[in-house]
Parts: C-alpha cells; structure tokens; sequence
C-alpha cells in the first residue's frame, strides 16, 4: 500500500471498430491521493472519457481494459467480474457525466432515479430513510427538497446538472469522475456549479478526477493537472506548473489557444493539423506531425516518461527549457 486512493498503472483500452481496433488509452499511469482533485485535460477523442469509462469498467460493449491494472486501496479493479465490481461503483467510485439529459431516465422522477441507486447500495435502508437521504442530497447541491418528485424534463439545464451530481454523491463515494459535467450550461451557470462542486469536495474530503477539455476551468478546480494526446499522457504536474511551466509542446499549444484576462495581451495560437488516426497512429511521439520542435527521433522512438523535479513529468524528446 503507498497510501493512494487510486494507482492507475500503464492502463490500456481499445474499441473494435469495422476498420479494426483504435487505441483509445494508450499506458497511462498516475496516482490520485485521498481528497485529492485532479484535472484531465485534452482535446475532443483524446481518450479522457475512455479513461473515466474504464476506471469503472462501464466501457461499451466494443470496448474492453488490454492491459494495466486500476487499483483502488490496493484492490485491482481490472480482473473483478461484472457481479464483483457492482459494490464498488457508487459506494467507492461514481461518476458525473457529460450529458445531464442523457444521464437521466426521461420517464421516472429524479427522486426515483437516485432511490434506486441507494437501494442498490444499502438493500437494508428504509423507503422513509431513502426519502431524508434524497431530501439531504437535493439540498447539498442547493435544489429544492420539493422538487424530488419530478421528471427531468420539468428542470432547467442547471438543474439537471444538479441532480445528477446529487446522484453522483448518494452513495457517499471515496472518489467521484466528473466528466466535462458543466460544458452544455451557459457561464453563469456553468461558475455556479463548479462552485458548488468545489464546496462540496472540501466538505466531505472526496477525491475528484474533473475532465475537461478547457485547461482554464481546470485551473480553478484542481490541483494537478494531467494531459492527455491521442490516448496517452502528455504531461502531468501541480497545475501552477502545469500553467507557469509547460515542458510538452502540446501542454503549451492549449495554454496559448486560451484568452488571459490578466497580464499582456498576447495573440491566441492555433494548432495547426488534426489530431491522428487512432486506428493507425503515428510511429514514435503521436504529437510530432503537428509539433514546432520536432525532431527526427520524435518520429522514430516513443518518448520516455520522464521526471523533471517537484512531480512533474512529461514524455517528450524535446522539452521547454531544453534547445531545439
């Protein structure tokens, strides 16, 4: 045991697909602390939603963990069956995700929804219990108690939002994966509710993996921040280093397409190129067709994960800091 709440060691996920298998986690490894929050940064299909899907196991039917191990306390996630991993998901690992409308089912009321999800975690607890439960948790996430007996299609998107998160919390869990859980809400909205996450977080010591692909939110809710590119990570560091010291020329091509309201003004950068091919992905560094400093090693050889002091780390051949 070293003391993590969740060691994720060279984890790797595929989906089969017509065209053949895409390599959609690529060895990712990294350490997450009790009542830690990290971030996960990258753009849209780098992976960080497979990651999140396959740290609980909930991966669709074309996707399956090829190798690493998840462990949570120790216990490795990876090999347990379907039956086996049921009692850790929402008592020990929950998730927030994306789609508040999707998340919910149209047609049962929000209190319902969350009723079973206690059930299922404590088949012992009462009707009237589940009812205090429910009332409590709509009131952590500041809906009101009264508003437990509707549909989702009665709640506004903020609330939507709301509810699930108050799904996500029901069964007091060790570590909740909020996946991009603000991104279709407007700003007010969307500050509202990464406020409240942060109250709550603080207030009960969770653990917290916030997906994102706006590095800048990141900033606000984490205090480490993983990058990920085309299914591995990039770099992974305190987020002040992260964002004051970016080793990977990926890390600093998303700091630098993010507009500051503090300091100089500088003009916003734009990648150039698309991210690759999953079914087929370039050989060496997967970031090196769209790279400034690349190098004829970058194409040819893998980048090590590397530690440059003070836990941060980056796979590159050609670092910030270092010449071209």
């Amino acid at each position: 045991m070293d003391g993590n709440l969740l060691t994720v060691e060279n984890l790797s996920a595929r989906y089969a697909a017509r065209a053949g298998e895409v390599s959609a986690v690529d060895g990712v490894s990294f350490a997450l602390a009790r009542g830690e929050v990290l971030g996960l940064a990258g753009e849209s299909g780098c992976g960080k939603t497979t990651l999140a899907l396959s740290l609980l196991k909930l991966l669709p039917e074309n996707g399956r963990i090829t190798g690493g191990r998840i462990l949570l306390e120790g216990t490795d996630l990876v090999p347990l069956s379907e039956d086996a991993i049921r009692p850790f998901r929402w008592r020990r690992l929950s998730v927030i995700f994306q789609g508040a409308m999707n998340s919910l089912h149209p047609v049962y009321r929000i209190a319902d929804q969350i009723r079973e999800a206690l059930e299922a975690c404590d088949p012992n607890m009462s009707r009237q219990q589940a009812d205090d439960r429910i009332s409590e948790l709509f009131r952590l996430v500041g809906l009101d108690p009264a508003l437990a007996g509707r549909y989702p299609h009665e709640y506004s998107g903020g609330m939507r939002q709301r509810a699930v998160i108050a799904l996500a919390l029901a069964c007091r869990p060790d570590l909740v994966i909020a996946d991009e859980p603000t991104t279709a809400l407007d700003v007010i909205v969307q500050d509202s509710i990464l406020r409240e996450m942060q109250t709550l977080q603080r207030r009960f010591g969770m653990s917290m993996i916030y997906i994102s692909h706006d590095i800048a939110v990141l900033a606000e809710i984490s205090r480490r921040i993983a990058v990920m590119y085309a299914g591995r990570l990039a770099e992974l560091g305190a987020a002040v280093d992260v964002f004051d010291n970016p080793l990977h020329p990926y890390t600093a091509a998303l700091l630098a397409s993010v507009p500051s309201l503090h300091g100089p003004r500088t003009r916003l950068v734009n990648l150039p190129g698309e991210p690759p091919d999953l079914l087929n992905p370039p050989s060496g560094c997967r970031f090196h067709p769209r790279c400034p400093r690349a190098r004829d090693v970058c194409a040819e050889r893998e980048p090590a994960w590397e530690d440059f002091g003070g836990g941060h780390f980056a796979a590159c051949w050609n670092p910030a800091g270092r010449d071209a």
